[in-house]
């Protein structure tokens, strides 16, 4: 889902019981490369597994696993910086083409947005 879509969860409000209304509007705009990102630890925990990290959302119970360079963009995320700065970390450590890292990067870093691991600097 692109990060500009809006995604809510209803309940309805049968007779005069009044029931948990939530909505969750992501309006934000697309990350670019100047955009200071960081990890939003707030409700999920980490844990290191050999090369990878799994990561578990402690409201859902749902948990995601990182493969090493998922779990070298997460330590990269651990202190607020530019994304820019989190790819040129990516391409010394992993010796890859700067225009792929970028582009894979920015993929990713939308889609873990998305979930909510990331948080952008306000």
């Amino acid at each position: 889902m692109p990060g500009w879509l809006a995604r809510k969860t209803v309940s309805l409000f049968p007779g005069n019981d009044f029931q948990t209304f939530k909505c969750l509007i992501n309006l934000s705009m697309p990350l670019q490369l100047d955009t200071v990102i960081s990890r939003n630890e707030t409700q999920f925990l980490t844990n290191p597994v050999g090369e990878e990290i799994i990561i578990l959302n402690m409201e859902t119970g749902d948990y995601l696993g990182l493969n090493f360079v998922g779990s070298a963009i997460w330590e990269h995320m651990q202190t607020p910086q530019r994304i820019s700065q989190i790819i040129e970390k990516l391409v010394a450590e992993f010796e890859v083409d700067t225009e792929k890292c970028t582009q894979e990067t920015m993929a990713y870093l939308e889609k873990i947005k998305e979930l909510g691991l990331l948080q952008e600097a306000g």
